[in-house]
């Protein structure tokens, strides 16, 4: 995926759902932070993109649907196996907030990602507000999947960002628990810094 794949997905998911700004969590996320051509194939590779209305956040309404509405909106027409996804080769998973474990202010660190018309200017209203990829990276960590290892481990190798600072975030913020995650949260935890910890530089 590149940055005009992401951009495609903001378009189509803010149409149908009405709304002129989405937030994005997960892999792709890295991506209204940084081009494709400099991230590492790992960061890259992944077709989907986990997807939030922005009136998540907000006290707006759009189109006079519910949240869980329109989440199951962009899984239907823009989700995967939609006519979308045939036609672009994505597709947008409708996520809500609370199955993504994140470092604490999260939402005052998020990247805002335009999409500008051909004219380059940005009369299309739509906006993406994108993890901050040290956040981001944390949330797959927490995860703990081969997958998200294979994911972050790339992004260390390539420079892009570093153990030391993901360390740093959390015990500067902490994590922002939901209640479902609770019960592992320690051994989650734990296992992520031990990770990262394992990636630091030999003194």
């Amino acid at each position: 995926m590149n940055r005009e794949d992401l951009a495609k997905a903001i378009v189509a998911a803010c149409k149908w759902i009405e709304e002129p700004q989405v937030v994005i969590f997960g892999s792709q996320s890295l991506l209204g932070s940084y081009d494709a051509d400099v991230l590492p194939e790992e960061a890259t590779r992944s077709a989907e993109v986990d997807m939030t209305p922005g009136s998540a956040f907000t006290d707006q309404t759009f189109g006079g649907r519910t949240l869980k509405e329109k989440v199951s909106i962009l899984d239907v027409w823009v989700g995967e196996d939609s006519d979308f996804h045939a036609m672009h080769g994505i597709y947008v998973e409708g996520i809500h907030k609370e199955t993504v474990i994140l470092p604490r202010g999260w939402d005052n660190r998020l990247v805002r990602f335009d999409v500008p018309d051909e004219s380059g200017e940005n009369t299309y209203g739509r906006v993406a507000l994108c993890l901050d990829p040290v956040d981001a990276c944390i949330s797959k960590l927490l995860a703990g999947r081969e997958k998200d290892h294979e994911y972050v481990g790339a992004l260390i190798r390539s420079g892009i960002i570093t153990a030391e600072v993901m360390l740093e975030r959390i015990d500067k913020c902490g994590i922002e628990w939901s209640d479902g995650y609770l019960e592992h949260s320690e051994l989650a935890l734990s296992r992520a810094q031990s990770w990262l910890r394992a990636q630091l530089p030999p003194r």
